[in-house]
């Protein structure tokens, strides 16, 4: 008995061993991701409360500066390495393994902030993507990111095919004022879209850097009578980094 229950457990060990999506060493994580790895990422612990802005305290500046309407930011990481090069690679490479581990990261977050009273929200929404981007990328990112989220929190999903976004300029390379001006009017709902009437949204996205798009979004979605909106980000990209991308 006591060899079968050894037996067992050494079975059970090598059967959950993995690859490290990062460093390719061996991982016996319920997850691709080793230890040590797992123990240098840039965990964003030291965050705003509504913005998730990192190094901040409890509340920043900027959230009175830019009057933000959504409700708050989840966001486990700052938008430093490796989580920056791993994104990238998610988003640009399609390397979606990564975007797997990052998402099944952030559900694990969420998780835990949901047992500590973080009032879940009554369905996910990604970030929409413009016509003209979808084509170029041949997907969106944040609508993977929403239906693994979604899967694995059980939380219905919005089909974002109802919220249209018209792109003028890519983001990138454009100042914080800039990035407001460049999308305001760039989201609106469809004639066919479901009511939002009093629900509570969570807007899905990999990272938030001046969080002028979902402030935008967050704008139309009110306008439709959402009583709340949340952000679920892979990472925020801390105000240095935000004002050198300027």
């Amino acid at each position: 008995m006591q060899f079968n229950s050894w037996l067992t457990k050494v079975l059970a060990y090598f059967a959950i061993r993995q690859t490290c999506s990062l460093c390719l060493a061996s991982s016996y994580n319920s997850y691709a991701l080793c230890e040590p790895c797992e123990e240098e990422l840039p965990w964003n612990t030291r965050a705003c409360i509504s913005c998730g802005l990192p190094a901040s305290a409890v509340s920043c500046v900027d959230c009175s500066i830019n009057a933000f309407t959504f409700r708050q930011v989840i966001a486990p990481f700052t938008f430093d390495f490796p989580i920056d090069t791993a994104i990238a690679r998610f988003k640009h490479e399609q390397a979606w393994p990564i975007g797997q581990l990052l998402t099944q990261l952030l559900a694990r977050e969420l998780a835990y902030r949901y047992d500590l009273g973080l009032t879940p929200p009554d369905l996910l929404l990604a970030m929409p993507l413009s016509k003209a981007r979808l084509r170029k990328r041949g997907f969106n990112q944040a609508q993977l990111m929403a239906q693994w989220l979604a899967a694995s929190l059980q939380l219905p999903l919005y089909a974002a095919r109802f919220i249209q976004r018209t792109d003028k300029t890519a983001q990138q390379q454009l100042s914080a004022a800039q990035r407001k001006m460049n999308v305001a009017g760039s989201f609106s709902m469809s004639a066919r879209a479901p009511s939002v009437q009093q629900l509570h949204i969570a807007v899905v996205d990999d990272v938030m850097t001046t969080g002028a798009s979902v402030q935008e979004l967050t704008r139309v979605l009110l306008a439709a009578g959402a009583a709340r909106v949340d952000v679920y980000c892979l990472a925020r990209t801390p105000k240095a980094r935000s004002l050198a991308s300027d």
